[in-house]
């Protein structure tokens, strides 16, 4: 499996959306390594855009990557979430705005974003950064009243649940392994304990998708350290990979 990050394509001349990187990308691994599984990376709530009239309030990290769905969601405000004053509410590490899931129009905008770039043929499944979180636990940063949070935390899972199903045998990672088997069939796991949490949480994912009969990926992510590796070994079932290492960047985009 190999999956592209929300940076592919950031650099290339002349300019491409990050989708349109994404296939370019997808059809050359799958030209080396046909069977090889391709997921692309997207942010399952963060509007990223680096332009300021469309969200004066962004930091940093709210630039990165190039979405070309951005352009459309940050210009038709009923696709944004708002908060207690009626303004767009910001995500608290990035000040990105956040897609309004209380809404059907911005749940089914997300899963169409993803099934869009799995119809290219060679791209298999997508990301969902931050699926983790609920709305309830982020009412507070993110100016939230208690309705509307409750509100978006079902309609952010509803969302995952709908896009794993529009993906028949393609794959919607999400991030925590409790995610796998209810709204995501796989997660990429960033961290892997020397210890029995990572054997207990591989054997049990193991045996739910034993009663489910379904295949459920998950990858935990480490420093390869043999302790580690080892826990991971006596935990292994099917679909279960371990993966080390931090996020480089390849250099340029190749066009084909």
């Amino acid at each position: 499996m190999v999956t592209l990050e929300k940076w592919q394509g950031e650099k290339v001349k002349p300019f491409m959306t990050e989708e349109q990187a994404w296939v370019v990308a997808a059809k050359q691994i799958k030209q080396r390594s046909p069977k090889t599984t391709v997921v692309v990376w997207f942010d399952s709530l963060r509007i990223y855009t680096k332009d300021k009239t469309l969200n004066p309030d962004l930091k940093g990290p709210c630039t990165t990557g190039n979405l070309g769905a951005s352009q459309f969601l940050e210009t038709h405000p009923d696709y944004l979430l708002k908060n207690t004053s009626g303004l767009p509410a910001l995500e608290s590490w990035s000040h990105c705005h956040i897609l309004d899931f209380t809404k059907p129009i911005a749940r089914d905008f997300w899963m169409q974003m993803c099934l869009n770039v799995t119809a290219s043929g060679v791209v298999d499944g997508c990301g969902a950064d931050a699926s983790w979180q609920n709305g309830v636990d982020q009412a507070k940063a993110w100016d939230l009243d208690s309705a509307t949070a409750a509100a978006w935390r079902d309609g952010h899972k509803d969302m995952m649940r709908s896009t794993t199903e529009a993906l028949g045998d393609g794959v919607l990672l999400g991030k925590d392994p409790w995610e796998v088997g209810d709204y995501v069939n796989g997660a990429l796991h960033e961290g892997c304990s020397a210890s029995n949490d990572t054997i207990t949480t591989l054997r049990n994912l193991s045996h739910n998708a034993e009663q489910q009969g379904k295949r459920l990926i998950y990858q935990c992510h480490g420093t390869g350290s043999m302790d580690e590796i080892a826990a991971f070994l006596i935990g292994v079932g099917p679909y279960q990979y371990y993966g080390l290492g931090g996020w480089h960047g390849t250099g340029k985009l190749q066009l084909l």
